[in-house]
């Protein structure tokens, strides 16, 4: 009897611990994963282009909040790709091309709001001895000359 409870606690003993191994292997498992879904949702934010970046960048103008924050963004966007291109990550040929147009629409609207700017202080400043509503015909017709032009390249 004595006999049998000894080896009874000897195969309690070994499952115990072979248990206990199979807890370390496990949490290991959870560690591993948690890592890695940590770090790969952290790569799937920085891939993905929200669809309100683009909207905002396509819509707002330069001076705006908005406009600004997502600039910001952008700009985070495009140092991370360019860190990924030596890694080869195949998701960076997806995302490449839609942070490229973003980046140039930024430019082009950076560039028509500062000579857009520059236009109506010029025309401000030439016309001031005309009659107020002449010059003020001219700036609205520079307005609709400008949101066209916006407007057009938004359609390109």
């Amino acid at each position: 009897m004595l006999v049998g409870f000894q080896s009874e606690l000897g195969t309690i003993s070994s499952d115990m611990k072979r248990l206990q191994q199979q807890s370390v292997e496990i949490n290991q498992q959870l560690n591993n994963r948690q890592k890695v879904r940590g770090e790969l949702s952290q790569f799937v934010d920085d891939m993905v282009v929200p669809q309100t970046m683009i909207e905002v960048i396509l819509d707002r103008e330069v001076g705006e909040r908005e406009f600004l924050e997502q600039l910001h963004e952008l700009q985070h966007k495009l140092q991370f790709l360019k860190a990924q291109e030596f890694k080869e990550a195949k998701a960076v040929a997806d995302v490449q091309d839609v942070i490229e147009n973003l980046k140039y629409k930024v430019g082009f609207s950076i560039n028509l709001s500062f000579y857009k700017n520059k236009l109506c202080l010029f025309f401000r400043d030439s016309f001031y001895v005309f009659e107020a509503h002449f010059v003020t015909a001219v700036l609205i017709r520079l307005d609709f000359f400008f949101a066209l032009v916006f407007c057009l390249f938004k359609c390109y």
